[in-house]
């Protein structure tokens, strides 16, 4: 590729930093005491400055760094530094606003604008990386980097940015939870980064060296809480979209929209008691909690925070747990086929098909009235406490956790009084803490403390068998979370090591997928496998599209990568290719589902909270669509300017491309050009034109030059300029005046603009070699002797022209003499009938000539005109 130079644009100074104003379309640059804003003319060939801008004077020793605001707003900013000093300035006013002074306690070194926060990124000599907003004031301070920060940069997905540093290091820092998340280890220090938004690439290049990273971004923010999340349920119903269940350290839920991750509804409770456990039923619009006290709160989440309806007590003995089972009505078990008869008249008396279930602390479950609370049924399950307890509403079962080491699975009959009985027991052997299930298949969590084995196990109940796994695919530290997705039929592990492992069917590992960082809560949030993860006050979404796009690049892709958004393979790990051919099929099918429409929260009724926990309220919100989908605030006038700007390039850009398009065609001969045809006028058009071109020369002749008097005794000012040039013809005493006049016709310092008038005053005169004598060289003597004749001959055909044009000059002058003794009204009428007939009229052939040659160009000047 060859690169030609279009235009040179000469500089004053040397020219320490250029960027590109993409809002703007213009160039800005950056010299010694100035900054230069250039825009684009003749057809983008051309720089020209439309405006430069003087610094503050403490700047004059030069700019270090440079950034610009990204906005099509007249308030662009644009911030230069030098020393541990920043310079705002307004680019489209063209002025400097103000200096912001004693930053940093040492040199600034990179300094970057946020567009979406509207923060200022600044970074020092050493090492420390402060975050300011739009007044400077300071926000977050980062600190990590052991030498110098070299270039800061945006990173190409959400809240975050990348720094360089001459530790040899490049670390990723989120601006949301204010901490590192990421850091990598180079050969040698980077001097420069380049991302682009959205775009999974870093470019990173030194003195020595340019390198292309791959970004693999694994998980990204779903929205920030004000507490740590303990725990995340997706609660499915055929008839309300799908809801994320959190539950909080702070003894609060909240009900969040996996699309948007905005949240719909708050429940805060009492901090100082602490939650135990939650459950939601969306077809009821109820959550009910289970506190560590032993009380069942009832609360509506048709309010913003929800409100509490009722508090219950279990006399018989506290509750642990609490699950809803709600029936759907869906099913093809042959057992309830055969029942359905008998269990018409009980589904008409009860309104609700919605189970209440509860763990208690002495093995027992009840099922709850959902009115008063009270224990309608309940039945022995373990000989201690219940854990947990898990609806497989697909298989009309619910499963308990005990801790006995026991597992329970019961059959639900939702109108029936005695609501549930045992179907089978299973001996884990180790801990069971957490459980998921897909139809006839369950996946437990269990763990050994003692032995140090954290290992997942897949039950069959429908044919009584167990899969375990390998050894070495065990978690290394204890499991938080165990998922289920009954669509793609694959079970999900989160751990305190920071991995999460996908599980088949028959418990083999599918991935591992390495956050480095601590999960505390894990679920599958939508129908194609998306998971939602919880790491530490803030809920991630980890996309199948990026989950399936990361496994295929580490298969293939052999460049450089960040580790931490990059899964770790451990050793018998399928990869993406090698996944069984029906789980493979499934996820390729639900690749691209359409997510529903993102919801909107539940208004604020700020009456009935109280101020701290209104300051919960305010900790939270949506971040997912915020970076990605960020668009700056203009004003109508400026949006106005924008469109109009855009309407007036896109029709020149239209007509250069059609006439572009005619030229190509005119050139390969489909199009022919099209030229103007000659409107031929009539006798009566003529005539018309004529008379207004007659009437215009009758009102010239008759406006009359004011001269203006002079006093006696002034000096009369010449008419020629003072500072007219000197021209290069010979003096004036050499020009020929006028004959009518007596007058020069041209300033008499030599200065003729048109050579032609120059031609006729200065006639060159041809006896110049005869008033010398001077003869020509070489020539003999017939030679000279016919130059003679012909010098003669020329000089009498002279003389003859001479005494011609004296004589039509005598001509003239006695036609002029009879002419104007005629009034000027005959003369017209008598041209009129010369036109319409001119044999009629008695006129000198000479003068008759004169005419028509005066009517041909006043026809030839009408049609001109109409043309």
């Amino acid at each position: 590729m060859k690169l030609d130079v279009v235009s040179t644009v000469p500089l004053s100074n040397k020219a320490r930093r250029v960027i590109y104003n993409q809002d703007t379309g213009e160039v800005v640059t950056t010299q010694h005491s100035s900054i230069t804003c250039w825009v684009f003319q003749h057809s983008a060939s051309y720089l020209v400055p439309r405006v430069v801008i003087h610094v503050d004077p403490a700047f004059q020793d030069g700019f270090q760094h440079i950034a610009l605001e990204q906005t099509a707003s007249r308030t662009q900013r644009f911030y230069v530094t030098a020393g541990n000093s920043v310079q705002v300035i307004n680019l489209c006013e063209g002025r400097a606003m103000k200096v912001v002074k004693n930053l940093h306690h040492r040199s600034i070194t990179a300094i970057m604008f946020f567009n979406p926060l509207k923060y200022i990124i600044t970074a020092a000599v050493d090492g420390s990386i402060k975050i300011w907003d739009d007044t400077f004031q300071l926000q977050v301070v980062f600190v990590g980097h052991s030498s110098a920060v070299s270039d800061l940069a945006v990173y190409p997905h959400g809240p975050h940015i990348v720094s360089a540093s001459f530790d040899c290091t490049v670390r990723v820092w989120n601006l949301e939870t204010c901490d590192q998340v990421d850091q990598v280890l180079v050969s040698c220090p980077v001097q420069h980064l380049v991302t682009v938004e959205e775009v999974d690439q870093l470019c990173a290049y030194s003195h020595s060296s340019i390198q292309l990273w791959r970004v693999h971004h694994l998980h990204r923010l779903l929205t920030p809480v004000s507490s740590v999340i303990e725990r995340l349920q997706s609660v499915e119903h055929s008839d309300k979209p799908t809801r994320l269940l959190l539950q909080c350290a702070d003894a609060s839920v909240r009900v969040v929209s996996p699309n948007s991750g905005i949240i719909i509804t708050t429940l805060l409770l009492d901090e100082e008691i602490g939650l135990k456990d939650a459950a939601y039923a969306p077809g009821q619009e109820v959550i009910v909690v289970v506190m560590r006290n032993g009380e069942v709160i009832k609360c509506s989440s048709a309010s913003n925070p929800c409100k509490i309806l009722k508090t219950w007590n279990i006399a018989e003995s506290p509750c642990t747990c609490v699950c809803v089972y709600e029936y759907v009505g869906a099913t093809t078990s042959k057992f309830q086929q055969s029942t359905e008869k008998m269990l018409n008249a009980r589904r008409s008396k009860q309104s609700s098909p919605t189970l209440l279930l509860a763990g208690c602390e002495d093995g027992r479950l009840a099922r709850l009235n959902w009115n008063s609370g009270k224990v309608d049924f309940d039945i022995k399950g373990h000989s201690s406490r219940v854990n947990s307890l898990v609806a497989n509403v697909n298989s009309d079962q619910v499963i308990s956790i005990g801790n006995d080491s026991v597992l329970r699975v019961w059959r639900v009959y939702p109108f029936a009084d005695e609501s549930l009985a045992p179907l089978m027991t299973l001996q884990c052997g180790l801990t069971a803490v957490n459980v998921a299930a897909i139809a006839g298949l369950l996946c437990v969590g269990c763990e050994d403390f003692a032995t140090a084995t954290y290992a997942t196990v897949v039950y069959s109940t429908a044919e009584k068998d167990r899969n375990d796994h390998r050894p070495e695919d065990d978690h290394t530290a204890s499991i938080v979370a165990v998922c289920s997705s009954c669509k793609v039929n694959i079970f999900a592990s989160a751990s305190s090591d920071g991995t999460i492992r996908v599980w088949n069917d028959v418990n083999t590992l599918i991935r591992v997928l390495d956050l480095k960082a601590t999960p505390t809560a894990l679920c599958f949030c939508s129908e194609r496998g998306d998971l939602a993860v919880g790491i530490g006050k803030n809920l991630h979404v980890i996309p199948y599209s990026e989950c399936k796009a990361t496994l295929f690049k580490h298969a293939y892709d052999k460049t450089n990568s960040f580790q931490c958004r990059m899964p770790s393979p451990c050793e018998g790990s399928l990869p993406f290719s090698d996944m069984p051919g029906d789980l493979f099929s499934k996820m390729l099918s639900m690749s691209d589902f359409d997510s529903k429409p993102s919801d909107e929260p539940l208004p604020l009724s700020e009456d009935s909270v109280e101020e701290h926990n209104l300051k919960r309220l305010v900790k939270t919100h949506s971040s997912l669509f915020r970076f990605s989908h960020f668009k700056d605030k203009l004003t109508e006038e400026e949006k106005f300017e924008i469109e109009k700007e855009k309407r007036r390039k896109s029709e020149i850009c239209a007509a250069l491309i059609s006439r572009d398009e005619e030229l190509c065609k005119i050139r390969d001969g489909i199009l022919k050009p099209i030229r103007p045809r000659k409107v031929a006028l009539s006798k009566k058009q003529k005539l018309e034109a004529f008379k207004n071109y007659y009437s215009q020369l009758k009102t010239f002749q008759q406006i009359a030059v004011v001269q203006e008097e002079s006093e006696p005794g002034e000096k009369q000012e010449s008419l020629y300029r003072q500072d007219a040039p000197v021209g290069f013809f010979p003096p004036a005493s050499t020009a020929q005046p006028c004959q009518a006049s007596g007058k020069f016709a041209t300033d008499p310092n030599g200065y003729i603009a048109n050579s032609v008038v120059a031609g006729y005053l200065w006639k060159r005169k041809k006896d110049v070699a005869a008033a010398t004598g001077w003869t020509p060289t070489g020539l003999n003597a017939a030679q000279l002797e016919a130059l003679a004749r012909m010098n003669a001959k020329e000089e009498l055909d002279e003389q003859t022209e001479s005494e011609v044009e004296q004589d039509e000059e005598e001509e003239e002058k006695d036609f002029l003499s009879l002419w104007e003794s005629q009034s000027v009204d005959n003369a017209m009428n008598q041209l009129e009938e010369a036109i319409e007939s001119p044999p009629n009229l008695q006129i000198p052939s000479r003068v008759q000539l004169l005419l028509f040659r005066l009517l041909a160009v006043i026809r030839q000047l009408c049609e001109n005109y109409l043309l």
